[in-house]
């Protein structure tokens, strides 16, 4: 070889594949990170693809030079392909990355590297390949054959679609990967673009091919991503992983399905409690697997026959929508609610029995004790007035859990209400009692319940047992209603001077269950925590400055004023209204 061969292009070309093999090395020590591999595959053809051809260019024997054109397309046809791979790794679909795929790409890889290297016997790549001798170099200008633009098209698309995947995550990823994907995919398309030009004969020299120092760019965008981006330190595969993590971890069955409802994912907890192979029932309609079945509304209850027997799932479905927000699919979500409706329908019928024969035997019961009553005379007449008392308290009672049942579980439309007037309405009917009741409210409130009748509710339980369990001599119950100071928040203040609520219905309401150790005495204070919970409020017990209960409710604005009031209009409290 002598010193005249080292033309300028061939020392330009030894500098970008300088420059690969630094970025290569860089990269290999990242692993192993998402995509790291993969990318070094990547560099690794690109130096294979480089050097192969770098030694054509300095040789000018006509036989060596085309063998030497030909073996180069080890690295024409791998770099594709480990181009694709990376793409898929580093944006977190590995699951794709499959032995039967890459066996795949490789194989067409290998069938057309050995095409073009035994195609002096059959011409299908190339009918002619000329060794054109230009500034000391060697290069090679071909007569394409029949099967050349079909494999050049075909790497073309393979390059397309690593970059596709790259450039989607501009769109989807909310800015956090823009730069490092613009460098990846700048990267990949210049050497694609500069391989199509030197096909088509537009070069600096005939028959130079200008991809080998493409890769030169390449090598500055994968570097430049790597150290300014923390290209495999903040890696969008983290993003996809942790999503399918979600799907695969939840311990509800989940099916994805495309806009036509077939089957195109499933989650393991699915495949086990429908009994589903997955690679059969990908491509499924889901009617076929579910007969009678179609796609829910949210919250709608549908009973399946799985493996098990008959259970109950309540499906909801939540649609799936591309980078352009089009739906292009569904994510059906089947959660086994069997246990809790055999629970509800126990619930239910016990509570509609129960009610209506205590009701029935204790209407007979007061009747009868009415009746003793005016007919005994003292002491026996107490004893009958107190059956009386007791009948009637527990007739109460019972009145009070439907009302809870009706209001508390039943699902209803916002509505509009003016918490003053609320409050007005329960305190007037306790003006006359003797308890002196102080209010500090505004002018106007005007909440939007999540339900209706639960601020009624509220107010009702609160002012009653603040007022029926005061026994103070000259008993007193304060009703304050305020604009919390950040403007997001109701607070409902009821305190009063009477005996302070024992620490065991306390614990009863805070531990949300009835114990034996720990109840309540009564359904007041459990109508007001089950309705401030379906408020999505907060409710805290205090002592007052009395002596006695201090009892808030505050409710969010997220549940508590609908679209359209206007917060700037509620006046300013007025004090003794």
């Amino acid at each position: 070889m002598q010193p005249g061969h080292w033309s300028p292009s061939v020392l330009l070309l030894l500098c970008c594949l300088v420059v690969v093999a630094t970025v290569a090395v860089l990269v290999w020590r990242r692993r192993p990170q998402a995509g790291a591999t993969e990318l070094t595959a990547l560099l690794a053809a690109i130096l294979v693809w480089g050097s192969i051809y770098a030694a054509g260019l300095l040789t000018h024997d006509e036989v060596t030079r085309r063998l030497i054109e030909r073996v180069m397309w080890v690295g024409v046809t791998t770099a594709p392909v480990a181009w694709l791979v990376f793409a898929l790794s580093y944006t977190g679909r590995r699951r794709l990355i499959t032995q039967r795929l890459v066996g795949g790409l490789l194989a067409v890889a290998a069938l057309t590297t050995a095409l073009v290297i035994t195609n002096p016997g059959h011409q299908l790549i190339w009918t002619s390949n000329e060794i054109l001798h230009t500034g000391n170099v060697a290069t090679a200008v071909q007569t394409f054959g029949p099967l050349f633009w079909p494999v050049a098209l075909y790497n073309y698309a393979l390059v397309l679609a690593g970059s596709y995947l790259l450039l989607r995550l501009v769109f989807t990823s909310e800015g956090m990967y823009v730069d490092q994907s613009a460098a990846l995919v700048v990267g990949a398309v210049v050497p694609a673009v500069a391989n199509f030009l030197s096909v088509l004969g537009i070069a600096p020299l005939e028959g130079l091919d200008m991809t080998p120092y493409a890769v030169s760019v390449s090598g500055i965008a994968f570097g430049y991503a790597l150290i300014r981006y923390d290209l495999f330190e903040f890696v969008p595969a983290t993003r996809a992983l942790g999503r399918d993590a979600v799907i695969d971890n939840m311990l509800d069955a989940v099916l994805i399905v495309d806009s036509h409802h077939r089957i195109v994912e499933t989650n393991p907890i699915a495949e086990r409690v429908f009994d589903l192979d997955r690679e059969e029932v990908l491509g499924t309609p889901l009617d076929i697997l579910f007969e009678d079945v179609s796609v829910p509304s949210p919250g709608e209850t549908v009973e399946l026959t799985v493996s098990r027997g008959n259970r109950t799932f309540e499906m909801t479905a939540s649609p799936l929508a591309d980078w352009r927000d089009r739906t292009v699919g569904q994510v059906l979500v089947f959660r086994d609610v069997t246990e809790r409706t055999l629970r509800e329908q126990r619930l239910s019928v016990l509570n509609r029995v129960l009610r209506h024969n205590l009701r029935n035997q204790l209407t007979i019961v007061q009747g009868q004790a009415e009746v003793l009553a005016e007919r005994l005379t003292m002491p026996e007449r107490q004893l009958a007035e107190d059956i009386q008392q007791a009948a009637t308290t527990l007739v109460n009672v019972g009145q009070k859990a439907r009302i809870i049942d009706q209001v508390v579980d039943t699902k209803t439309t916002l509505v509009e209400v003016d918490a003053v007037e609320i409050i007005d309405s329960a305190v007037a009917e306790y003006r006359e009692s003797g308890v002196t009741i102080r209010t500090d409210l505004p002018d106007e409130l005007v909440l939007t319940s999540a339900h209706t009748g639960l601020v009624d509710l509220i107010v009702e339980n609160l002012v009653e047992n603040a007022i029926e369990h005061n026994d103070s001599e000259d008993p007193l119950v304060e009703v304050t209603l305020r604009q919390a100071d950040d403007g997001r928040q109701a607070v409902l203040v009821v305190a009063d001077n009477g005996p302070v609520i024992p620490d065991a219905e306390l614990a009863a309401i805070d531990a949300a269950v009835e114990t034996p150790l720990q109840h309540s005495s009564s359904l007041g204070l459990w109508t007001v925590s089950w309705c401030v919970k379906r408020l999505g409020g907060r409710l805290t017990f205090e002592t007052s400055e009395h002596g006695g209960n201090r009892i808030e409710v505050s409710m969010p604005i997220e549940s508590v004023w609908g679209p359209g009031i206007d917060r700037s209009d509620i006046s300013p409290s007025r004090a003794d209204r």
